[in-house]
């Protein structure tokens, strides 16, 4: 199960449109079809316990998915 939820996060890695976005186990449980708890579970090493991930797009890096999400959010402020 383990080997199935690492392939269902790296698809939903790879299709990441924003720079930087908050992944929750109940989304990701649904999309990987694995019980939630299992997700939780499995995901507690990269979570702290908050819940969930956030992850910068792959093909930006760090500090260019932060300076897009600024930018955005700047933008929403307007």
């Amino acid at each position: 199960m383990a080997m199935e939820l690492e392939r269902v996060v790296n698809e939903i890695l790879k299709s990441q449109k924003e720079p930087v976005r908050t992944y929750y186990w109940d989304e990701i449980a649904e999309v990987a079809d694995i019980p939630r708890d299992t997700v939780a579970t499995l995901g507690r090493s990269i979570d702290g316990g908050s819940g969930g991930f956030t992850a910068y797009r792959h093909d930006l890096g760090y500090n260019k998915s932060l300076e897009l999400s600024a930018q955005g959010s700047q933008g929403n402020q307007e």
